[in-house]
Order: C-alpha cells, then sequence, then structure tokens
C-alpha cells in the first residue's frame, strides 16, 4: 500500500460487441436431401433454437447461417456433388423456417444465408476408420493413401466385400450431413 492517491490504470478487456454462436448437425438418410421431422426435435436443433430465444431477449444482431454439407463417400461422385448442394439448400430452408416460426428478422436470404456443398466426405471418412475397430481398418486406411481417385478408392473399399457391410452400417450413416453455424453479435448496454 503507498500513500499517494495515484489511480492504478490498467487496460480491461470489456468490448461493446461480443460475437456469439452456436453449431449443429442435421444427418440425412442414403440418397436423400429431405430434412426428416425427427431430426428437427434433436438436442442439437433445441439448443438452436434456445439460442434463438436468447437472441430474442438480448437483441442480438444476425450475421450469418453458415451450412456446410457432405456426402458419404458412396455412390457416383457428380451424384454426390449435387446431393451435398441439395442437402445445403434443404438444411438453409429449415434454419430459415425455424427463425421465421420465432419471428427474428435476420437480414436478406442472399446475403444471410451461405450455403457450402463439399460434395463426398474422405476426410469424414478417414478420422471415423481411424477411430474405428473394423477388422480392416488397416487396409482400408492404406487405401485411402495409396489412391487419390475417389472413384479408385470405393471400389477397392468396395472389393473387401464383408468389412464393406460394417462400413455402410456405421462409418457411412453420419457422414450424411449438413452442419450449421449460426453466427451473432450481442451488443452491450449503451452508457445510458
Amino acid at each position: 500500500v503507498q500513500s499517494d492517491d495515484m489511480p492504478i490504470l490498467g487496460a480491461d478487456k470489456f468490448t461493446k460487441v461480443s460475437p456469439r454462436s452456436i453449431s449443429a448437425e442435421i444427418n440425412y438418410d442414403i440418397q436423400s436431401s429431405y430434412v426428416k421431422p425427427s431430426e428437427l426435435t434433436q438436442d442439437a436443433i433445441k439448443a438452436v433454437e434456445a439460442f434463438m430465444d436468447k437472441g430474442i431477449t438480448y437483441e442480438y444482431t444476425w450475421k450469418s447461417v453458415d451450412v456446410t454439407s457432405y456426402a458419404s463417400p458412396d455412390g457416383e461422385t457428380a451424384l454426390n456433388e449435387n446431393l451435398a448442394g441439395d442437402r445445403a439448400s434443404s438444411t438453409a430452408n429449415a434454419i430459415m423456417r425455424i427463425f421465421s416460426r420465432k419471428k427474428i428478422e435476420a437480414g436478406r436470404k442472399d446475403e444471410m444465408y451461405k450455403k457450402m456443398p463439399k460434395g463426398e466426405d474422405w476426410m469424414g471418412f478417414k478420422s471415423k476408420m481411424e477411430a474405428s475397430d473394423i477388422a480392416d481398418k488397416d487396409m482400408i486406411l492404406r487405401i485411402l493413401g495409396m489412391y487419390s481417385d475417389d472413384k479408385k478408392r470405393e471400389e477397392e473399399i468396395k472389393n473387401i466385400a464383408a468389412t464393406y457391410t460394417v462400413i455402410a452400417e456405421q462409418i457411412l450413416p453420419p457422414l450424411r450431413r449438413s452442419v450449421i453455424k449460426i453466427n451473432a453479435e450481442e451488443e452491450a448496454k449503451t452508457d445510458d
């Protein structure tokens, strides 16, 4: 303790605008871009709705809805490219309906919703294979490393017939998805 009255000055971490965001995932059936009603009742979507409710209370400024969609790496590559695009659109429409139901004005549709279809998710496939306990896991990972051509990769993996049925049941379904990220900003209260 010093006897003089010199104030202690230091930088604070206060900001007038704080970014807020939430992410969720919607899964699809094989070769489908239809958002099932059961997907919209999942905990992740309920959390999105709670985030929107909080945004209404705290008067968030809604910045963007980023929708990244994928197809599992089975089937024709061109078909999967189109399928990923259709999934991005159907997910964006589902989120638009939630915004509308909550009576949230969220900017212009063409500026607010960013759809990013990614096609076949080979990186997701690889990470799911690495985390799995499938019998021929090491062989499949070698195939992924050996071939850069997606069609050849798929063909070689399907040649391991017994393992492919397990892959089709355990690995591929979670890769058929759209990932949603809603971005907003919360402004601090005014000085008044």
